[in-house]
This record gives C-alpha cells, structure tokens and sequence, in this order.
C-alpha cells in the first residue's frame, strides 16, 4: 500500500489520474489507509464506479478509512491555509464536507 494517498500524492493530466508520488511511506497494512483517497479526491459520482473496479470493502474497512480522511483533509487544510494554497485548501475542504456527507 502507499501508506498515505491523499490530493497531494497524485498527478492529474486533463482531468484524468497520471500517476501518484511520494512513496515513502509504503508498507503492509490496512487497505483503509489508502481509501482515504475515495473522500479526499475523487468527486461523489466516481465513488461507485471506484468501488466496482476496487472490490468489495467491509463497513468497518470504510469507517476506518473515513477518519483517517477527516484527519487527513483537515491537516491539508490547515497546511494549506497557512501557506496560503487557496486551490489545495479548497480542495481539502471539499474532501472535508464529502467524508462528512459519506459519499
């Protein structure tokens, strides 16, 4: 696993995933951590179609990736807010209001 996949370790090209970055942190671990990317990046309509390409993942397996990604999200916003990034803190925002939302 990646061991931290968020909005900031991935690359997009026109729209579209090109590749992801920084992978210092990977390791054996719990799937959850790196499906904090569902809320954190992708927009509500591209859930289930990540979903069906993924597999199946246990409702305990959600919540655990949920509050890695409310974490997550609002470190980047305060991050982001304190370097002045407004489109990351935005974004991170965002990723807050749909891991709140659960979609």
């Amino acid at each position: 696993m990646h061991g931290d996949l968020h909005l900031r370790h991935v690359l997009v090209e026109e729209g579209r995933l090109s590749g992801v970055i920084d992978w210092g942190d990977v390791c054996r671990s719990d799937p959850a951590v790196d499906l904090v990317l569902v809320w954190c990046a992708l927009p509500p309509a591209a859930c289930s179609a990540f979903f069906d390409a993924y597999g199946p993942v246990g409702e305990d397996g959600l919540l655990r990736a949920r509050v890695l990604s409310l974490f997550l999200c609002a470190v980047l916003a305060l991050h982001a807010h304190a370097e002045g990034l407004e489109r990351i803190e935005r974004e991170s925002l965002d990723g807050l209001e749909r891991t709140l939302a659960g979609s």
